[in-house]
């Protein structure tokens, strides 16, 4: 199925029945849908459409794709965006995103995914502090966020630092 959609119709505050086409969008994505993936994202940048797009399934494709290693840029660069929900945080706190990204940060150098990866793991260590256990063991064990720290990009470097002071302050 192709999806076309023209940017001047969005972001387009999604309510009621038209919730279902988010959900039909997801289902899109997790079929590796390029169109879907702009989709959601333009809906997205609308706060209220982000929660909306965590109860259509989102978090739970974008986490599969990425462990799949599939779709890495998009599915980076949208859970970087809905690590700003609450709700997200708390299905990507069950889904132990924090470590799915951690592992990434390991094998990757690409900056623009090292720092969406970042972000995400930001704002759950923010929001939920059970991911910080896994921050913390694995600078102890293999110090990624340390390397990042020498190797990033300034965003990359800066956000690294600050993951690692909310680990360092959970500790106390």
């Amino acid at each position: 199925m192709q999806l076309l959609l023209s940017r001047c119709c969005l972001p387009l505050t999604i309510t009621g029945s038209s919730l279902r086409v988010l959900a039909l969008l997801v289902d899109l994505l997790a079929q590796g849908d390029d169109s879907a993936f702009d989709a959601v994202s333009s809906l997205c940048v609308l706060e209220e459409n982000r929660d909306r797009a965590v109860l259509a399934g989102a978090v739970r494709v974008l986490t599969k794709k990425l462990q799949a290693d599939a779709m890495v840029d998009h599915s980076l660069s949208l859970l970087a965006l809905l690590s700003t929900s609450q709700n997200a945080v708390e299905q990507m706190t069950e889904l132990a995103l924090v470590f799915t990204l951690l592992k990434f940060l390991r094998r990757s150098t690409y900056q623009p995914n090292v720092e969406n990866a970042l972000v995400t793991i930001f704002n759950v260590s923010e929001r939920d502090g059970s991911g910080l256990e896994f921050v913390s063991k694995e600078e102890k064990q293999k110090r990624t966020l340390t390397s990042v720290v020498v190797n990033g990009s300034e965003h990359a470097q800066t956000m690294a630092l600050r993951i690692l002071q909310v680990a360092a302050g959970s500790r106390r």
